[in-house]
C-alpha cells in the first residue's frame, strides 16, 4: 500500500482492515513487538453475523466444497437466530472438485470463472448464463459494462494475458501481456 497508490486508495476507504495470520505474528517477533495471539479473519464471523443481524442487514453466503456454505448457514441461524441469510451457494466449478478462480459482481448478479468457464449469477446463486474461454481464466473484474479476463499463458514464462470481452466472451480488446508480467 505504501507504494501502490491504487491499493493505498482502497485501504483508504475501507472500514474494517484485518491482518490475517501467522505472517504478522512472525513480522512481530522480527521486531520483538510480538503479539499475543494470531487472529484470523474467519474468526470475525460471528460478530459480523451479530452486527448484521442487529442492523437489519442479510447476509449471502459464498463459496466452499459440497454443502459447506449451506452448513454454515445452517450453525450461523442457529446461534444467531435473528440473523437472516438470503442464500448461499458454492461456486460451480467445485461441483467438479476445483477451485474458483475468479469473482466479481456487475451490480446485480455475480459472475464466477472456473477453468474455461464464465458462469453469471443471479443473487438466489441460479446459473444465468455462460461462456467458455480458449484459455485457463486466472481471474475476472467487471469494469462497469463488461468483463475482464486473466489467464496464464502456454507458456507460463511469459506471464499473465489481459483481455475484455462482453458478456457473451466476444474479444472486444485484443489481449495483451500484463505489465507486471
Amino acid at each position: 500500500a505504501a507504494e501502490d497508490p491504487l491499493v493505498r486508495d482502497h485501504y483508504s476507504r475501507a472500514s474494517l482492515i484485518v491482518a490475517d495470520g501467522m505472517p504478522l505474528l512472525w513480522a512481530a517477533r522480527l521486531r520483538r513487538q510480538p503479539l499475543p495471539e494470531r487472529v484470523a479473519g474467519s474468526d470475525l464471523v460471528w460478530s459480523l453475523a451479530r452486527r448484521e443481524a442487529r442492523d437489519g442487514r442479510t447476509l449471502y453466503l459464498l463459496g466452499g466444497a459440497g454443502d459447506a456454505a449451506a452448513r454454515a448457514a445452517e450453525r450461523l441461524t442457529r446461534d444467531v437466530p435473528e440473523l437472516r441469510i438470503i442464500n448461499s451457494f458454492r461456486s460451480p466449478n467445485l461441483f467438479y472438485g476445483g477451485t474458483n478462480d475468479g469473482l466479481a459482481w456487475d451490480g446485480a448478479g455475480l459472475w464466477y470463472s472456473d477453468a474455461d468457464t464464465v458462469y453469471r449469477l443471479d443473487t438466489a446463486g441460479n446459473v444465468l448464463s455462460s461462456f467458455s474461454y480458449d484459455h485457463d481464466i486466472a481471474g475476472l473484474a467487471w469494469d462497469g459494462e463488461n468483463l475482464w479476463l486473466a489467464y496464464d499463458s502456454f507458456d507460463r514464462r511469459e506471464g499473465a494475458t489481459l483481455v475484455k470481452t462482453d458478456t457473451e466472451g466476444n474479444t472486444l480488446l485484443l489481449p495483451f501481456a500484463a505489465p507486471f508480467s
